[in-house]
């Protein structure tokens, strides 16, 4: 046997090898080396031998998560002795960003907006950024004024945005006009208008009756009459033949004014005995009129008294001092004097601007007419005996008027332009004329305002040049029919139309 470190070559025994000693160390990537020693005395032999390689110490290298915007890697490995990678990590693609919408917001009036944009909902990046749109500012529109009436209040002109509401000019109130009475004497008539142009009117009446009373004792009596509700700032004063008190009179015609402003009516009548009876305080024969429900009553016979339409006439329009040679309806009042369809307010007045009313117009056409009899129509307030009763009761047996309802006629009314080209039209046709002819009213700015049974009537009248415009524009149908404006209406009637 033999022992161990013993090298036999050969049968024979060479070296004896002792345990050796590690002279490299094996590592993960080298193996290492082991010598040993010949252990005979001065032998110094020596040999190596391979230390096999040692296992890696493996470490994992941690996944890396890609982001929107970078890649990551997949998980690996390496030796934590050598560094050798054991597992490659891969790269990850990036993400990508995940784009979400930011919306846009609308600028309004008064704010700032926003344009659409985008974010990414993963990292917050601003993938299309929002920009300021400016705000739009106010639009405008305008709150129209409303003109004050004399009775309501009206408003100025103001202005509000029609998108937000918001009141840009605020309308202040402004105060109602308050009525800015005219009065105006027509016959017996005082008429109480407004000059602001509003619808007011109320009338005073001063009237002239006769009467029995006791038999053989005749009364008659001036009276006065209103429609007028409230106090009047203007004083009302009655005077009789010119003087403000009643006097004692012999018979004869006298005149009962009423004054108020600057307008005064009159009712004449004739007085044959007088009696003064009042219920006034009377002193001395004179009885002073002092409030405006007092009457005055003078004795006389049954006579007929001289009524409100009763004045003296006049032969040509020279005769008037409100009519000059040249004024537009100077020929018009020449023709109708000399025709004796209308007379003047007083010898040397025709009243180119007075009202004329609806009895008076009927009057003159029952004239034209030869003044034919005819049965009352009934119209309570067509008094049997007035000098416009007959004329009405002939006009409407004719079908030429219609009351404002079965019992009423209002013959003491102003006539209007609407009014007066209704009753020419229907006369005209009760006479056979003929009244085919239309004229276009539409532009007329008012011509919507005529009443629907006069509309043709007008477009007749238009047609015949019986009746213009007051305007280029307008033809204010409800307005009043003035003497002047009657006059002319009449006197083209008879000339052009009544041949």
């Amino acid at each position: 046997m033999i022992a161990a470190g013993i090298e036999v070559t050969e049968g024979n025994i060479s070296h004896i090898w002792n345990d050796g000693a590690e002279t490299k160390p094996a590592s993960c990537t080298e193996k290492g080396e082991k010598t040993f020693t010949c252990t005979i005395e001065g032998c110094g032999a020596t040999k190596t031998e391979e230390i096999e390689l040692l296992s890696h110490t493996s470490v994992t290298d941690a996944a890396v998560a890609p982001t929107c915007t970078e890649t990551g890697l997949t998980e690996g490995a390496h030796c934590s002795v050598c560094a050798t990678i054991l597992t490659e990590q891969t790269t990850v693609d990036a993400l990508g960003h995940t784009s979400v919408t930011d919306a846009a917001v609308a600028p309004t009036c008064t704010e700032t907006g926003l344009t659409e944009g985008a974010h990414c909902s993963v990292c917050a990046t601003i993938l299309t950024e929002q920009t300021t749109v400016d705000a739009l500012g106010h639009t405008s529109v305008t709150d129209a004024a409303v003109a004050p009436t004399c009775t309501e209040t009206g408003l100025t002109e103001g202005a509000h945005c029609s998108v937000c509401a918001t009141i840009l000019t605020e309308q202040t109130t402004v105060d109602a006009l308050g009525h800015s009475y005219v009065y105006a004497a027509n016959r017996n008539v005082i008429t109480e208008t407004c000059a602001n142009g509003c619808d007011h009117s109320a009338t005073a009446t001063i009237t002239a009756e006769g009467g029995r009373e006791n038999g053989s004792d005749y009364t008659a009596k001036v009276a006065y009459s209103d429609d007028w509700t409230g106090s009047k700032d203007t004083e009302i004063v009655y005077t009789l033949d010119g003087k403000t008190v009643t006097a004692t009179r012999s018979a004869g015609d006298y005149t009962a004014s009423l004054t108020i402003g600057e307008a005064t009516a009159n009712a004449t009548f004739t007085v044959t005995r007088r009696r003064i009876s009042s219920s006034g305080n009377s002193s001395g024969g004179i009885t002073t009129i002092v409030r405006p429900n007092d009457t005055v009553e003078i004795d006389g016979p049954d006579v007929p008294l001289a009524d409100a339409d009763s004045v003296i006439g006049a032969g040509s329009a020279a005769d008037f001092t409100d009519v000059q040679n040249g004024d537009w309806y100077y020929d018009a009042i020449d023709y109708v004097c000399n025709k004796k369809l209308m007379n003047g307010l007083a010898a040397d007045l025709f009243g180119v601007n007075e009202a004329t009313t609806r009895g008076m117009i009927v009057t003159i056409l029952h004239r034209l007419e030869g003044e034919p009899t005819a049965t009352p129509a009934g119209f309570t307030d067509v008094a049997p005996g007035k000098y416009y009763a007959n004329a009405i009761a002939w006009a409407a047996e004719n079908g030429i008027v219609e009351g404002f309802d079965s019992t009423t006629f209002a013959p003491d009314n102003n006539i209007t332009r609407e009014q007066f080209a209704a009753i020419l039209y229907r006369y005209a046709a009760y006479k056979g004329y003929n009244v085919e002819q239309r004229a276009d009213l539409t532009g007329y700015a008012d011509a919507e305002q005529i009443s629907a049974y006069a509309v043709e009537a007008m477009q007749w009248a238009a047609a015949e040049k019986l009746i213009s415009g007051m305007t280029e524009t307008t033809l204010v149908p409800n307005g009043d029919a003035v003497r002047a404006q009657a006059a002319t209406i009449l006197a083209r009637f008879c000339e052009n139309i009544a041949k």
